[in-house]
């Protein structure tokens, strides 16, 4: 196809595993779908996501910047994620909106790329981002829940496709150290409770021979609550990762037996990998994806008790077998929606 000019949007250049991973995979398919595409991201760190993607960046606290970048585009891409949301802020929300609406406005070509919608905490932001939402062109929605919502407003350029994630080329050979464990939290709206829990059921394993894996996900969020744990836990050794790209977090979920985490990304890349995991569902997309894939989780993390852990972890592995089938068989399936993102693209002219 033609060389195109696109700008991507997303919560790039934070430190954010899953969000570069995102960006990764939105700028292979923009590369596999187009012809030496000439790509611009709007980042945090235009230094970070230039060196690390190769790409243009566009710093995203520059406006007058990302409204020239939107005139030189020819189309703007949402590049996967949870952008439309209003939960940890109403300016992200309308931060993004409103660059929606400008790419509109100045009559360029606008996608959403295995995105997920909402929540949506007021009327009045559902109310603005259905009407920006519907000036769109094409919207590939990752999630059933999603696609219903945007349905429900009578939504017709949508389509239901799966997280850009599931299109990155992930080496699944690695080799499997039995008994490891691998635990990612994030910082969130729970109590203290919650994280001496999780040191007394760390602390469990440990006491059960099982090898014990921190992995944080972005820094200044997941690497406070997880050091914060490492800190109280007594007389269990624990391996913590500090600082890994995506790519070095895929090796260290690919080297163990199961996953217990909070990141979206982490429960995907255990996927794919077919690393059976608990899920501590903080947010809503966290359940979909584990109902979806078959696995454990918690829904409400202030509910959650020791013996609860313990007994869902034991289940696990008594049946490890049986969840890698079970997980193995649903990946594949949200995997076959990989190429509704690509032939999107391929519509717009």
């Amino acid at each position: 196809m033609d060389v195109k000019r696109i700008l991507i949007i997303g919560y790039y250049g934070s430190g954010n595993a899953g969000d570069e991973a995102l960006l990764r995979a939105a700028v292979n398919l923009l590369n596999k779908v187009y012809t030496k595409p000439d790509i611009t991201a709007i980042t945090y760190s235009v230094k970070d996501t230039e060196k690390t993607h190769g790409i243009k960046g566009i710093s995203r606290n520059k406006y007058m910047d990302i409204v020239q970048g939107i005139i030189n585009s020819d189309i703007l891409v949402g590049g996967g994620g949870s952008m439309l949301q209003n939960v940890t802020s109403n300016r992200s929300l309308y931060y993004y909106l409103a660059i929606l609406m400008l790419a509109k406005l100045f009559g360029k070509k606008a996608v959403l790329l295995g995105n997920g919608i909402g929540p949506l905490k007021t009327s009045l932001a559902e109310k603005i981002t259905i009407k920006i939402l519907k000036s769109l062109d094409y919207i590939v929605l990752r999630d059933d829940v999603s696609f219903e919502f945007l349905k429900n407003h009578n939504m017709k350029n949508i389509y239901l496709g799966n997280d850009l994630a599931f299109s990155l080329d992930i080496d699944k050979k690695s080799e499997t150290r039995p008994k490891r464990v691998i635990i990612n939290l994030r910082d969130w709206f729970y109590d203290e409770k919650f994280i001496d829990i999780m040191v007394d059921f760390i602390e469990y394993l440990g006491g059960n021979e099982y090898e014990i894996v921190l992995l944080p996900f972005q820094k200044g969020n997941d690497d406070r609550v997880l050091q914060k744990i490492k800190d109280k836990i007594e007389g269990v050794p624990v391996k913590y990762c500090e600082n890994l790209n995506f790519e070095d977090i895929i090796l260290e979920i690919s080297s163990g037996e199961v996953f217990i985490g909070m990141r979206l990304h982490g429960l995907i890349f255990s996927a794919i990998l077919n690393k059976p995991f608990i899920a501590l569902a903080y947010d809503p997309k966290v359940e979909v994806f584990s109902e979806k894939s078959g696995q454990i989780y918690f829904k409400d993390l202030n509910k959650i008790t020791l013996k609860d852990l313990i007994e869902s972890f034991n289940k696990l592995y008594e049946n490890l077998e049986e969840h890698q089938r079970v997980l193995r068989k649903n990946t594949e399936e949200m995997t076959s929606y990989n190429y509704i993102n690509e032939e999107i693209l391929k519509y717009i002219k």
